[in-house]
């Protein structure tokens, strides 16, 4: 069998780690039009926060791609075209196929009006070149605005607020990760935010980014105007839309239409990832959710279907997870703001477990099944993580989990 993958990211190379798990005897090309692999954004997140050297190891070291799973990478090439079981190279060179898997990402810029390529106000944070060009810019600049308050923002926001820089946190919504957590568990963030002196801009969107003919760019927003050093896009992650994937079914936000078992309008043409709609089991909806969890789980389906369609995808619990101002913040599944779009009644709970840790569930009121987790902890145990993640992914019992919880901070 001859499997190709496209794309460097994480889906894509663990796609490519379980395909040779799976097909001992099966050659398996993976093509990245960068010239490396994806890094994690991570890394320069805390170098930023620690002043240190970025770790620019990518997610698995080509070495042992090539050597360890035998996979052939073909590096610096793009996709131009899919024919019938073929992949047209910008080389010239056709790559035939048995089964092809979509792995191709997705990009942080934005579609702010006037904000154009040339005004470099955007990165996907995912290769070195990128993370060490705005490690550079950060250094040179004074003044810098920060475009959304989501896990990306506020990533910028907790790395960079050691520093003696004027900072700027634009956010269409009231508060900061309003997608993940519910209101009454974000005022702990917003008060990080304040006692860090970084200029909060809530319910003001970025309608307009334009170069400044003195200083940096002028920032048009809902409420006003504002002149910066430099602007870092961190809004919401939406598919990376490539020419070779011009004639396959998409949704309406261009990520690629699959089915319950990740196979695209193709047959024998799969997509994974960043790429595609996945459901959210909470409320059944068909969305687009950008995390670890979503990656590493179709890649791991796709690779089960591609000699039968046997395993249907079952959907994500959609886990948010980050550590900013040295303080661990993890949602996993439904929020309360969410329940009006669920058939049945909740029931919401929320405590502290010590001095430093507030929880929150959210649990079906018949079945006393979880639904949805929030917490926000210091110094939070990782057999605690661990619980939260089985907790929700099992549907467990909220009274048997919450007496498991209890003994770890007896």
């Amino acid at each position: 069998m001859q499997i190709v993958i496209i794309g460097g990211s994480i889906s894509g190379i663990y796609a490519a780690i379980e395909c040779r798990t799976r097909f001992k005897q099966a050659t398996i090309t993976l093509i990245e039009q960068k010239e490396t692999l994806s890094h994690l954004p991570k890394n320069l997140f805390q170098g930023l926060a620690n002043d240190r050297v970025v770790d620019h190891s990518p997610i698995v070291k080509e070495q042992i791609l090539t050597e360890e799973y035998h996979i052939d990478l073909l590096l610096g090439l793009k996709c131009e075209r899919l024919r019938d079981h073929e992949i047209l190279l910008t080389s010239g060179k056709s790559l035939p196929f048995d089964k092809l898997i979509l792995a191709t990402g997705s990009t942080q810029r934005s579609r702010l009006a006037g904000t154009t390529e040339d005004l470099s106000t955007y990165w996907s944070y995912k290769s070195w070149q990128e993370q060490d060009e705005v490690i550079e810019k950060i250094k040179a600049a004074q003044t810098i605005a920060i475009v959304g308050a989501g896990a990306l923002g506020i990533a910028f926001a907790s790395s960079l607020a050691h520093t003696k820089k004027v900072l700027h946190i634009y956010e269409r919504n009231e508060r900061p990760l309003a997608r993940y957590f519910d209101a009454d568990m974000t005022p702990i963030l917003t008060r990080f935010l304040q006692s860090e002196q970084i200029n909060m801009h809530f319910s003001d969107a970025v309608e307009r980014i334009l170069p400044h003919p003195k200083k940096g760019y002028l920032l048009h927003t809902s409420l006003g105007e504002q002149v910066v050093d430099l602007v870092l896009v961190a809004v919401n992650t939406r598919a990376l839309e490539q020419e070779v994937t011009r004639y396959l079914a998409k949704n309406s936000d261009g990520t690629l239409w699959v089915d319950d078992y990740l196979q695209t309008s193709q047959t024998d043409v799969f997509a994974i990832g960043d790429a595609i709609h996945v459901r959210f089991r909470a409320t059944g909806e068909e969305c687009y959710i950008s995390s670890l969890e979503n990656a590493s789980r179709t890649a791991y389906i796709v690779a089960r279907n591609l000699a039968h369609l046997t395993q249907k995808d079952p959907g994500s619990i959609r886990p948010f997870e980050g550590e900013f101002f040295d303080t661990t913040y993890l949602a996993l599944g439904l929020l309360e703001q969410e329940a009006i779009f669920v058939s049945y009644p909740v029931a919401i709970q929320s405590f502290k477990l010590d001095t430093t840790t507030l929880i929150k569930v959210i649990y079906q009121k018949r079945t006393r099944q979880l639904l949805g987790i929030q917490l926000i902890a210091q110094n939070l145990k990782d057999q605690v993580k661990q619980m939260m993640y089985d907790a929700v992914d099992q549907a467990l019992i909220v009274d048997q989990w919450l007496e498991e919880l209890e003994k770890v901070y007896q």
